[in-house]
């Protein structure tokens, strides 16, 4: 079996993909115990993989639950990887020894750098943060509540946002709005309460001439955060319904 074909997918719902083909996956705590494993970058405690795999809802068992979780799910990699996938435990703290470059946050990190090596927004840098964006299957792993406690994930939401809000100025300055509109109205909707990709949506919709459409972005997120924060727009909003305005007025 040759475990250097195996990849791990986190940027979306959790996948495991050997050559073309995806593997089913383990149920219930293997599966957040993979998830865990495969996101943080230190080893981890016995004690907070513990919580994090189980939730919070601590078996009685404890750390004897915990093992024997570990050793269920170090039995299912050995079938899918071989000995190229483990997961290995020093002086009571957990890892997962995987290929290089077999998770698909790798590449997406990897493409935002070469990103960050281009000096001003070009045609190419359009191409190169759609690369970047379209890693991403969805919200990372599939918006599971465990998702929120992981430092790593936080990490690479945040840097997607700002690749959403980078595409924006480069669609603008190189005259491919209609380009990167899709991927702006994805991430809004994954991101309701995100003010700059909002803003940066509703400057898309307007260059494309659809000024209602902008508006109606810009509304939206006005109401929900007045209704759900019960805080008012911030500068970022408000810059951007004064172009959407001016836009129109120019048409």
């Amino acid at each position: 079996m040759d475990g250097n074909n195996v990849r791990f997918g986190v940027l979306g719902r959790l996948v495991v993909w050997r050559g073309p083909r995806e593997v089913a996956l383990p149920s219930g705590v293997l599966q957040r115990l993979l998830a865990v494993l495969l996101t943080a970058e230190d080893p981890i405690p016995a004690k907070t993989l513990l919580d994090l795999a189980w939730m919070g809802n601590t078996p009685p068992s404890g750390r004897t639950a915990m093992q024997v979780g570990v050793s269920r799910l170090r039995r299912w990699l050995a079938t899918v990887a071989g000995g190229s996938v483990a997961v290995v435990c020093e002086h009571g703290n957990y890892r997962l020894i995987r290929p290089l470059g077999s998770l698909d946050a790798e590449a997406f990190e990897r493409q935002l750098q070469r990103c960050a090596s281009l000096r001003a927004p070009s045609h190419r840098l359009v191409d190169e943060l759609l690369r970047a964006l379209s890693i991403w299957r969805g919200p990372a792993l599939d918006g599971n509540p465990i998702a929120a406690h992981l430092p790593a994930v936080r990490r690479w939401e945040l840097q997607r946002t700002a690749a959403g809000n980078s595409l924006v100025e480069a669609a603008l300055a190189s005259g491919r709005a209609t380009e990167a509109l899709p991927w702006l109205l994805r991430l809004a909707d994954e991101h309701p309460m995100h003010e700059a990709l909002h803003a940066g949506l509703a400057r898309l919709l307007a260059v494309t001439g659809q000024q209602a459409a902008a508006l109606s972005v810009l509304q939206a997120i006005r109401s929900r955060l007045a209704e759900e924060l019960g805080l008012d727009p911030s500068p970022v909003l408000t810059s951007a319904l004064e172009g959407v305005l001016r836009q129109s007025v120019r048409r």
